[in-house]
């Protein structure tokens, strides 16, 4: 990651026009890059030490970046000082043709991949981690709704 900077809209400008595969001009509206969050229950980190914490958020980082690019991934920052550990992960989502398209790259199926592949990569990695409900009658939540 030593091509990144602490600009991160600077430097995900700067990647995305380096590494796209046409000239053309980006859309005013286009996604340039999709933020995720990692994270477990507050008891699963109560008693890790910093290590093991570490390893946890580099395991996340490591199977974003197998399944979706090691360049594409522009920031991975990890937040200590809350209640709960947590990283912020930023992924241009560029398709294999390097064409910036989310709706392409983090579509509804892959968000499903994810969701089931993201914990047996951790527990083959030694984490005590294990998938979430699946029903679909789960509610969404608005950012403003989950964080009340």
């Amino acid at each position: 990651m030593d091509d990144r900077t602490q600009n991160y809209k600077t430097d995900i400008q700067d990647f995305i026009n380096d590494k796209k595969a046409t000239t053309r001009a980006l859309r005013k509206d286009a996604v340039l890059v999709n933020e995720w969050i990692i994270f477990s229950d507050h008891d699963f980190f109560k008693e890790k030490k910093p290590q093991e914490v570490q390893e946890f958020f580099e395991t996340a980082k490591d199977y974003f970046a197998e399944n979706f690019g090691e360049d594409n991934i522009r920031y991975a920052q990890i937040h200590l000082d809350e209640t709960t550990p947590h990283m912020h992960l930023g992924i241009v989502p560029f398709d294999p043709e390097k064409k910036l398209s989310a709706k392409r790259v983090f579509n509804r199926r892959t968000l499903l991949t994810i969701q089931e592949e993201l914990p047996t990569f951790f527990q083959r990695k030694g984490f005590d981690i294990q998938r979430g409900e699946k029903t679909l009658e789960r509610k969404n939540f608005t950012v403003h709704e989950y964080k009340q």
